[in-house]
């Protein structure tokens, strides 16, 4: 692949015109040998893009978390988190987005609002053995709320997802004998 770097820097050096057609194909020849540590080099986003063609999700996300840069870690969290909505594992999706983060983008409060509703929604969530369950959805709000920029069309939904922040307590205020992690 040394032979490419050179390639690309004579493309720029002499026929810059020639310089962006080179480098695509450096990065396409990389993507497809599979060599993503180089790729990661030169086009970090198309080494997770990579990555999530070959559905190494954790390690695309792990990826993403290493660049330092939120927004990127965010359009993927809610890029897999989509994709577990799809095959209705809600409850893996709000564990995604805890140990990731839960970006106040309104542009995800759709992901949000379907989660808090699929959680509130299961049977047996009075149950105090499905604390685990509601703790994980209000941290998961919470760090929604407290990302948001109280304006008056948020209100409405920061009082909601406030209102979920509490839902954990329930089991142990209905059932005395709860042992809380």
């Amino acid at each position: 692949m040394k032979i490419c770097r050179n390639l690309l820097k004579l493309a720029v050096e002499f026929v810059p015109d020639l310089a962006d057609f080179v480098d695509e194909k450096y990065r396409e020849s990389l993507k497809q040998q599979g060599r993503l540590g180089e790729l990661m080099d030169v086009d970090v986003v198309g080494a997770i893009d990579a990555l999530l063609e070959q559905g190494q999700w954790e390690k695309a996300l792990e990826t993403a978390r290493q660049q330092k840069n939120q927004p990127l870690l965010d359009k993927y969290v809610a890029l897999y988190a989509t994709e577990l909505i799809k095959e209705k594992k809600y409850a893996e999706a709000t564990v995604l987005f805890e140990k990731y983060g839960a970006s106040s983008n309104p542009n995800n409060f759709n992901i949000y609002q379907k989660l808090a509703e699929e959680v509130i929604n299961v049977r047996n969530m009075d149950n105090p053995n499905v604390y685990r369950r509601w703790a994980t959805l209000r941290n998961v709000l919470f760090m929604v709320c407290n990302g948001m920029n109280i304006k008056e069309k948020m209100k409405k939904v920061k009082f909601q997802f406030l209102h979920i922040f509490y839902c954990p307590v329930q089991p142990v205020y209905i059932n005395k004998n709860v042992n809380v992690p």
